[in-house]
């Protein structure tokens, strides 16, 4: 999935800020660890890869669990950069 996500911080650069939490990788006790699995707990993901699109001021707007696609990412990115709708007359 690493490619995939390369792909969408190159198509989004400047636009999105992209965060990779490497949970087998993490260091016990430092600042990710301790970022990514608080987030862990906010969204009670359970399995990896997760990937959560958030707006831009951080409320969650899609959530897809497991092996994915590039276009499914950039669905929900695009469409976590859109403003939101407001109600018609």
């Amino acid at each position: 999935m690493g490619p995939v996500v390369s792909q969408l911080e190159r198509t989004y650069a400047g636009r999105v800020e992209v965060r990779r939490y490497v949970i087998d990788r993490l260091e016990p006790g430092s600042t990710e660890h301790a970022a990514a699995f608080g987030l862990a707990r906010q969204i009670a993901f359970d399995r990896t890869p997760t990937y959560l699109v958030a707006d831009a001021v951080g409320r969650p707007r899609a959530l897809v669990v497991g092996a994915t696609s590039y276009l499914t990412l950039h669905q929900a990115l695009g469409e976590a950069l859109e403003p939101p709708t407001l109600p018609g007359p």
